[in-house]
């Protein structure tokens, strides 16, 4: 439930009220940052953080404070109107979003992590309009990175800044460093995911030095579930958990729709629709989209890219939802069958570049292209204009055009690659399937187009892990198996594996375990190498006594001080390495590769003979 009194604060918003609140409660650390300087300098910066984030603050509560979903698509309603709470897990713990916002100040840098369409953005908005009430201090920065010019090659520091500064500023970027020094922002950034990937390990390189160079601010991200952030040691991971029966009617009870369809819907759901649809109904966006097809369509498809078709054609033939059935007038004439081929293109060749928002010029250039791959003449203009007045799947956001929601982009790009005849399906399936953000999009093509998904990227796959771990030999070169499949390790204790920074083959093995239970993670255990700090004693009688200086000096590092400590091994630790449990585990994995390939060999053969009975 959305608190009252913040809903009365945000009604009569004032930022410049938010502003002094904020640097009453920071005026300590302002004048800490700058005790060099003269003694007015905390006042000037105090003045000139006023002046730069009063304007700034307006921007930042006008984006959060309305928003544009699937279901109000022409013009943007309030969020608290929406907002739903949400549930996060940590490790065992189950919180709320509010207990989560209460204790910021304490966990410091946060990840949150949920699937497409869980509510990771409704929830950063909600976050970020919580200290628009309460300061506590701090001046909420709200930054969406897909936004911003990260490749330009400017710092994190200087992207921040340049996004949240308003161009009535005052502020230099050298006293907002000061200001990052002391510690009075609460740093806000959403969609990690959505950094274009060769941007984005640099993007994580600078963004985990955050805590390090800034260690006073509170920093939370969000982000598509990505095993790679597990090992951000200084972070602490919350994942939004399902929405369980009562979240989901929330949902719904607050969507204006016609009253008789979201009656029937309500009641289903406590009859057993939400049992018998759990997948779908426990994802908000998923069952929002459930709700907008659910008139026409009655019960849900048990298959996620029938669901999705579904729903784009409720989308193509429907437009106002708050009237029951309703064909808005569209710019072109093509057939939906046409529309859907061409959208499919555009889809597939932006998801293929990783794009996700584009300039006008952008996405007309890729709407030629698909409209020429297609062989249909068509105006590109119109059809932006249906994708965007018609079909709504296509927003505007200030002077770049984005997808509603990324999930309808993934599902139409899986769709052309399940439908394409070509001589490139190989590549394409492969464009799909190893993409650093595939879940969405490769579950649905391997449900559409289960034996290209075998056939050209899981078999090959697990044939070529297969040829790597041969390489590995654990009676002398334990660390290279370490390298090249954990990556860094990360130690709570001083045996107790809790984290992996991921080698190159260690990901192709999380990859293939989105799609198939084969048994590959046996990695991924936390007594990787030691059981007990008995058994890192017990080696010492093992190894040459020329050695033992530098295998105690290796262990007290692992002991060097408190929290999670990040450890790198090289072929120097070898002499040690191969008295761990490493070398019971590097023989387990490499037998389950041996299992994984004979398994999915013999799915393939099955599908071959079945392909010699038909005719």
């Amino acid at each position: 439930m959305v608190a009252k009194a913040l809903t009365d604060a945000l009604a009569h918003f004032d930022a410049a009220s938010v502003i002094t609140k904020a640097l009453a409660g920071a005026a300590p650390k302002i004048a800490n940052s700058v005790a060099t300087e003269v003694k007015k300098a905390p006042e000037r910066l105090s003045q000139a953080l006023g002046l730069a984030y009063t304007d700034h603050l307006q921007t930042t509560f006008s984006k959060c404070y309305k928003i544009k979903t699937l279901i109000y698509r022409d013009e943007p309603v309030e969020l608290l109107s929406q907002y739903v709470s949400i549930k996060l897990q940590k490790g065992r713990s189950k919180v709320t979003d509010n207990y989560l916002i209460e204790k910021l100040d304490e966990y410091k840098n946060i990840i949150v992590q949920g699937s497409g369409g869980s509510g990771k953005t409704m929830f950063m908005k909600y976050l970020a309009l919580s200290r628009f009430e309460n300061p506590r201090g701090r001046i909420p920065i709200f930054v969406e990175l897909r936004t911003i010019d990260y490749a330009s090659g400017k710092s994190l520091e200087q992207l921040v800044y340049e996004d949240s500064a308003s161009k009535k500023s005052r502020l230099s970027f050298e006293q907002f460093e000061k200001a990052l020094s002391a510690g009075i922002f609460l740093i806000v950034l959403d969609g990690l995911d959505e950094v274009d990937p060769q941007h984005r390990e640099k993007m994580h390189r600078q963004i985990m030095k955050m805590p390090e160079r800034y260690p006073e601010n509170v920093l939370i991200l969000s982000s598509r579930e990505d095993p790679a952030l597990d090992g951000w040691t200084q972070f602490y991971n919350f994942s939004v958990l399902p929405l369980d029966k009562r979240q989901v009617s929330s949902v719904i009870r607050k969507i204006e729709f016609d009253k008789a369809i979201k009656q029937k819907f309500l009641k289903d759901l406590g009859s057993g629709l939400y049992e018998k649809h759990q997948s779908f109904l426990t994802n908000p966006l998923l069952a929002t989209i459930m709700l907008l097809r659910y008139d026409q369509f009655g019960n849900a498809s048990h298959k996620i890219h029938i669901f999705y078709d579904q729903a784009f054609e409720a989308l193509f033939f429907k437009h106002d939802i708050s009237k029951g059935v309703y064909e808005r007038k569209r710019y072109t004439d093509i057939a939906v069958d046409e529309f859907k081929r061409l959208f499919s293109v555009f889809c597939f060749s932006t998801y293929a570049k990783n794009k996700y928002a584009f300039s006008r010029q952008e996405i007309i250039s890729y709407i030629d292209k698909a409209s020429k791959y297609c062989g249909i003449v068509v105006s590109s203009q119109l059809i932006l204009k249906d994708l965007r007045e018609s079909v709504c799947i296509i927003q505007e956001e200030g002077l770049l055009f984005t997808f509603v929601h990324r999930s309808f982009q993934e599902y139409i790009a899986a769709l052309f690659v399940s439908n394409y005849r070509g001589d490139r399906l190989e590549e394409y399936t492969l464009s799909i399937m190893s993409s650093q953000v595939t879940e969405n999009a490769g579950s649905i093509l391997k449900d559409m187009a289960p034996i290209a998904v075998l056939k050209h990227w899981a078999l090959p796959k697990v044939r070529s892990l297969v040829d790597g771990t041969k390489v590995f030999d654990g009676s002398s070169d334990p660390a290279l198996f370490i390298t090249n499949v954990c990556g860094d390790l990360f130690f709570e204790t001083a045996w107790e594996v809790r984290g992996y920074g991921i080698g190159s083959l260690g990901r192709d093995i999380l990859n293939l375990n989105r799609f198939y239970e084969l048994g590959l993670t046996v990695f991924l255990k936390s007594n990787l190498l030691f059981g007990s700090k008995d058994d890192q004693k017990a080696i010492e009688s093992k190894i040459d006594p020329e050695k033992l200086s530098h295998y105690r000096q290796r262990i007290r590092q692992l002991n060097a001080r408190e929290g999670v400590i990040n450890c790198r091994f090289d072929q120097e630790d070898n002499y040690w390495l191969v008295h761990t449990n490493i070398v019971a585990v590097m023989d387990e994995l490499c037998s389950a590769a041996e299992s994984a390939k004979l398994q999915l060999e013999a799915q393939l053969k099955a599908y071959e003979v079945a392909d010699e009975d038909l005719i």
